[in-house]
């Protein structure tokens, strides 16, 4: 259990960087606001801005990984728009199928 635990782990961490990278790659800028509420957000999430200094962060470093997540979702937004969401029967089926 650990293994497959630790593999899957590799793989959504692989995964990620990989849609890091291509989204990345997008030039458009992501608005200030958005950037500057997310920062804000991740701040608080420390506990403040104490902790969030004690931490080693800055803010450069937040304002860096929002970018990046906010092109990650318009990344994934866009490859998934076509998508119908799945039916509550297909999603019990998946699961029981899996037990």
């Amino acid at each position: 259990m650990r293994a497959k635990a630790a593999e899957w782990a590799q793989e959504n961490f692989v995964e990620r960087m990989l849609l890091r990278q291509e989204a990345c790659k997008n030039p458009e800028p992501v608005p200030d606001d958005v950037l500057e509420k997310a920062v804000a957000e991740t701040v608080e999430r420390f506990g403040g801005r104490e902790k969030f200094d004690e931490a080693g962060l800055t803010e450069e470093q937040a304002r860096e990984d929002a970018e990046a997540e906010a092109k990650i979702e318009k990344l994934v937004n866009a490859l998934t728009a076509h998508l119908k969401p799945p039916k509550q029967k297909d999603i019990a089926e998946f699961y029981r199928k899996r037990r």
